[in-house]
């Protein structure tokens, strides 16, 4: 789920000068999440990154990196906050004793 003013990336160039573009010529890559992951408003993401299952990334963040499943992420380059803990992953499964 994304929310306001999320921008992903799929590809990067300088501009759309033609000269310019001979030099550095457009790069179209994926961008892969999994299911469940959560997108903070303002966030941005650029190509060739891959978010595992239930990721949750805070509000204006900037991701260049790929992370595991349960991973929450943010700031300005994202970095790891920590991951989901056994209990709170059995919650999302909906496996609680």
């Amino acid at each position: 789920m994304a929310t306001q003013n999320v921008n992903i990336m799929l590809s990067s160039n300088p501009n759309e000068s033609d000269r310019q573009l001979r030099v550095f010529p457009i790069k179209k890559q994926v961008l892969e999440m999994s299911t469940h992951s959560s997108i903070g408003t303002g966030t941005v993401t650029m190509p060739n990154v891959l978010w595992g299952n239930y990721c949750v990334v805070a509000h204006n963040s900037f991701v260049y990196t790929s992370f595991r499943s349960y991973s929450i992420i943010g700031g300005k380059p994202a970095k790891l906050i920590r991951t989901f803990t056994e209990g709170e992953i059995n919650i999302i499964l909906g496996e609680e004793e």
